[in-house]
């Protein structure tokens, strides 16, 4: 059967757990681990004490994941599934919500000038309004409101 000029290729796709691709993660590292290592022998044997010990470390980190992917192996092979995360978060209108510390830096940089003049900001917003997208707009008393992504606050007790 011919094919057209612009089909498309399809990728294949496989299904996986949680732990396979935790294992395919490990063998990234254990793939630089090598190239490192393959790297440092090619430069022969230098006179730097500290190149023997990156080699003798990297040697070391290949061993560990050795084990390491016996133990993820035994993991597979037992059906292991880690436990299911927690529910999502929702906010109501008027809850009271601050900026996470993880966040805190962006926004900083932001309303760095406002900061100055209020420094409790982003420690004190309320929620104004749900948006469809999942966005959250909040405000600090009655300033402008800006538009804050879920995942970037928490809720003040």
């Amino acid at each position: 059967m011919p094919t057209r000029k612009n089909a498309r290729k399809t990728r294949p796709y496989r299904r996986s757990t949680p732990v396979g691709r935790l294992r395919r993660n490990a063998a990234k590292i254990a793939r630089h681990a090598s190239l490192i290592k393959i790297r440092l022998v090619s430069w022969g044997l230098a006179k730097d004490d500290r190149v023997a010990e990156i080699l003798d470390t990297v040697s070391r980190i290949l061993d560990l994941f050795l084990k390491v992917d016996r133990i993820l192996e035994g993991l597979e092979e037992s059906g292991f599934v880690p436990p299911p995360k927690s529910g999502s978060v929702s906010y109501e209108v008027r809850q009271h919500v601050m900026i996470a510390p993880k966040f805190r830096p962006k926004y900083e940089a932001v309303f760095g000038q406002i900061l100055l003049k209020d420094p409790e900001m982003l420690k004190d917003l309320t929620v104004s309004d749900l948006l469809p997208s999942g966005e959250v707009v909040v405000r600090r008393r009655n300033r402008s409101p800006f538009m804050v992504p879920k995942s970037h606050l928490l809720p003040v007790k």
